[in-house]
């Protein structure tokens, strides 16, 4: 494997029994939401995403693309925490969004557009059986300078014995 151009360092998830690398020295987000454990960390051209809990899976991670006329990959097979498990890699074209927003003068607009995004996703479950889905996503233009990085990441799955 080609060298890493991000840092990383080891995480664990406060629950789950799950561990994984996310970048160095860049602020992680952790806490709980709609019945499911979370972890997030945004490093652009990155963002990187881990949910614990009961209903997690690919069709529920898939169902976060809604009307972003997403191209969805096949599933396949690996082998996570010594378990089988499911990979899915998703395309989301470039979007755009416009909105209203009040000025001294009336109403002005703002503009904002993403880029053309690849997401890459893997479920699986942990040690006591509690499901998680771990994901990649990167700006596709960057995707090829950073491959190494991306299978480092989801290489870096572990789970507590």
């Amino acid at each position: 494997m080609s060298p890493t151009t991000l840092p990383w360092r080891s995480h664990s998830i406060a629950i789950g029994g799950v561990s994984l690398d996310l970048v160095d020295g860049q602020p992680i987000l952790e806490g709980d939401a709609a019945g499911f454990h979370y972890a997030s960390q945004a490093h652009p051209p990155v963002q990187l995403d881990v949910w614990i809990g009961p209903n997690m899976s690919l069709a529920w991670w898939r169902g976060r693309f809604g009307s972003r006329n997403a191209t969805i990959g096949p599933e396949s097979t690996i082998t996570v925490c010594g378990r089988s498990a499911r990979r899915q890699e998703v395309s989301v074209p470039e979007q755009h969004a416009v909105g209203l927003v009040p000025t001294d003068t009336g109403l002005g607009h703002v503009e904002a557009a993403t880029p053309v995004e690849v997401h890459v996703a893997i479920a699986g479950t942990a040690t006591g059986g509690t499901p998680f889905v771990v994901s990649w996503r990167v700006e596709a233009m960057q995707r090829d300078a950073l491959r190494s990085d991306e299978a480092h990441f989801l290489a870096s799955i572990s789970c507590a014995p």
